[in-house]
């Protein structure tokens, strides 16, 4: 399931365009068709990915595309809890 590596490298990445005081809620993902990217995978794999953290409870949404790109198109923020 190599979904697990890309919900991991995925998460990587948009922690460090969090900024201080907000938490993760939502990345949008563009992903093409020959990276053989499973969305139900890639949903379970991220939820894995983030127990346990502050990110714990976000979603992903990955839209497939032509060709082998993989992007991270957006992410949402929300104020972290005091």
């Amino acid at each position: 399931m190599h979904e697990l590596s890309i919900a991991e490298s995925i998460l990587e990445v948009a922690r460090r365009h969090v900024p201080r005081g907000k938490v993760l809620q939502h990345v949008e993902v563009r992903a093409g068709e020959l990276r053989g990217i499973e969305p139900h995978a890639l949903d379970f794999a991220w939820r894995a990915c983030t127990m346990g953290i502050d990110a714990e409870g976000s979603t992903v949404h990955l839209q497939i595309v032509d060709g082998d790109a993989l992007q991270l198109v957006s992410i949402e923020v929300e104020e972290g809890v005091q």
